[in-house]
């Protein structure tokens, strides 16, 4: 089952006074293809503005965009390696055979 979508394709969640990490790369959107995120980063930044304290419904707000609208994401993915990507907003075609979803067993 395919489905017509737009964004950059990240889903996060909320762990309590850790932030929110990514719990979903949307199968075929630019942040699967891009191959540079992993489910469990933490989000830290988003276009240069601070949000590791906010909650993931107003993250999530913040990750939505047009197609062709740039998002700078700021990362961290455990032991202190922080990273950025720039991905650019797209209407993409959804393969959820593709999609990586976190471990619900694992610590997010």
């Amino acid at each position: 089952m395919d489905a017509e979508m737009v964004g950059i394709g990240v889903q996060v969640r909320d762990r309590q006074t850790r932030g929110v990490k990514v719990s979903l790369l949307i199968g075929n959107s630019p942040a699967e293809l891009c191959e540079e995120i992993d489910v469990h980063d933490r989000l830290l930044k988003i276009d240069g503005k601070d949000i590791h304290l906010l909650g993931a419904a107003i993250v999530q707000g913040y990750l939505a965009c047009e197609p062709g609208a740039k998002k700078n994401l700021t990362l961290n993915r455990g032991r202190g390696e922080v990273y950025n990507v720039e991905l650019v907003g797209a209407k993409y075609i959804r393969n959820f055979s593709r999609d990586v979803y976190a471990d619900d067993h694992q610590d997010l």
